[in-house]
């Protein structure tokens, strides 16, 4: 790494430093509001006029240097990876970083790919104990899903106990019903 992106580097941590925190307009008066930055957008909204006292607006001054823009806190390239392809496909000076939404199965795969070959990956601190914990989570899926399917298999065995004695009773009672036809009918008959 050569000593001007090295300063480069320096100067953009300073710059980060110094930076403030971007708020959306309105923040502090509304408790339902989160402090994601919106751009205000309002006829009169201070913020859009720069005024004093309000928080800062997001502008280009705040950039970091354009030569070490994507770069780690290393000097090295960034690269965002969701399957074990585009892992395979990075170059060596590159450093991962797996996509948030890529699930524990596929994350496992890449991760031990990752430490086989010495790729390091940002945001995993440490592979070993992740893999770990990946593990620990799916053993323990596999066991809820177990007693899911058991307690499902409990339910209808004892759910087709209950209904034995319904089906057992209903002949009693269509036996009933037809008892009652008939002598309506008979009642019926005798009066003609």
């Amino acid at each position: 790494m050569s000593s001007d992106i090295k300063r480069l580097l320096s100067v953009r941590k300073e710059m980060k430093r110094k930076k403030p925190r971007f708020i959306r307009p309105d923040y502090m008066r509304l408790s339902n509001i989160a402090w994601v930055w919106r751009k205000p957008r309002g006829l009169h909204n201070k913020m859009r006029r720069h005024m004093r006292s309000v928080p800062a607006d997001v502008n280009i001054g705040y950039r970091g240097p354009a030569a070490v823009r994507g770069l780690s806190s290393d000097g090295k390239k960034l690269a965002v990876i969701a399957n074990l392809a585009q892992l395979i496909a990075l170059p060596k000076d590159t450093i991962a970083e797996i996509r948030g939404s890529v699930g524990d199965k596929k994350r496992q795969e890449i991760m031990k790919e990752a430490q086989r070959r010495n790729i390091r990956i940002k945001n995993v601190h440490d592979t070993a104990k992740a893999l770990a914990k990946i593990d620990k989570e799916m053993a323990d899926r596999k066991e809820r899903k177990k007693t899911l399917v058991a307690k499902k298999a409990t339910q209808k065995k004892t759910e087709k106990k209950q209904d034995a004695p319904k089906k057992e009773e209903q002949p009693a009672k269509d036996q009933a019903q037809e008892e009652q036809k008939k002598d309506q009918d008979k009642t019926l008959t005798k009066r003609i």
